[in-house]
């Protein structure tokens, strides 16, 4: 489950660095984002601010994870 996750969050990023990419280079017409600007934009600190509380968790879940490999390794 933790690898899901931690792919998700991958994904994330490589999709906020083709947005960013797009926006940069005026793709958002071609790509028909100038929709969007009737939203909210995405707020850059609100993006680092939720990803750094995913991989906080995901390396929460990675700690339970190698602990609980090495109870087993010990009990062996």
């Amino acid at each position: 489950m933790v690898a899901y996750k931690a792919n998700d969050v991958l994904d994330e990023f490589k999709y906020e660095a083709m947005r960013l990419k797009a926006k940069e280079e005026g793709h958002y017409k071609d790509l028909g984002m100038d929709v969007i600007k009737l939203f909210p934009t995405r707020n850059r600190f609100v993006f680092c601010y939720r990803t750094a509380n995913k991989l906080s968790e995901i390396l929460q879940e990675i700690d339970v994870l190698i602990a609980n490999v090495l109870i087993a390794n010990v009990e062996l």
